[in-house]
């Protein structure tokens, strides 16, 4: 019974890789039509030469013109840790025009492509809640993901969703 188990498991994994490890776009042209589809903002921040490709260059792509700043800026603006998750840590950082963002650094990440990254990410930026962040930009290379997002003043999403007990003289035990 274990053997088969064991057998049953294996198959199924290889399904699930392979079905991960497919690809989505395969040609330039659909490239293009998921950078115009999520309307995004390309700000280069590497010197380009001609042996380097898109997938190479550092860049922040934007969701919206209200928002720009370049990595460079991101780099060096003073980072606070305030927590981490399955999927990778969160940072408040302090930008030179004194707008505040939160970096979600991803990790343990299987190396997605460029246009699964930006399908991902176009997903979670139209999730629209009030009890969500709207993303700012993101950031794809093959070191390196992450996402950016409003920095949410005043508290913790406990105390959005349930009020502060503390005011109200509860406690919780």
């Amino acid at each position: 019974a274990i053997i088969l188990l064991l057998i049953l498991y294996y198959n199924t994994s290889k399904k699930l890789n392979r079905i991960v490890k497919g690809h989505i776009y395969t040609s330039h042209e659909q490239e293009k039509d998921v950078e115009t589809s999520i309307n995004v903002k390309r700000v280069e921040i590497g010197e380009g030469t001609t042996m380097m490709t898109v997938e190479e260059r550092k860049e922040l792509m934007f969701f919206n013109d209200e928002t720009n700043f370049q990595m460079g800026e991101l780099l060096r603006a003073s980072a606070e840790a305030l927590g981490h998750g399955i999927m990778g840590n969160s940072y408040k950082a302090m930008l030179n025009n004194g707008h505040n963002i939160v970096v979600k650094r991803l990790r343990d990440l299987k190396p997605f492509t460029k246009e699964e990254f930006a399908k991902i990410v176009k997903i979670i930026a139209d999730l629209k809640h009030p009890n969500l962040l709207p993303l700012l930009a993101y950031y794809h290379s093959r070191d390196e993901k992450l996402m950016l997002y409003r920095y949410a003043q005043n508290g913790n999403l406990f105390s959005r969703l349930h009020g502060n007990l503390h005011q109200l003289g509860l406690f919780l035990f």
